[in-house]
């Protein structure tokens, strides 16, 4: 860690960090959603049909993930 302590890269916000990396991203051609915009989506699926299923199927594959099936 002490060498990335005394580098002489620059200091950068989050934000300009981010910035940057949007930037670069673009610049390849990959589509970069703005900033947040899961904000608007989230919880949207709550009260549909199919809600539940997406939470089950989820807990199910987070545990086999999390024991090293596949």
């Amino acid at each position: 860690m002490k060498a990335l302590e005394n580098s002489a890269l620059p200091t950068l916000s989050q934000d300009e960090r981010y910035a940057a990396v949007v930037e670069k991203l673009k610049k390849l051609g990959v589509r970069v959603a703005p900033r947040n915009s899961w904000k608007q989506s989230f919880g949207s699926m709550e009260g549909s049909e199919h809600f539940d299923e997406a939470v089950r199927l989820g807990a199910q594959w987070r545990e086999q993930a999390n024991r090293g099936e596949s």
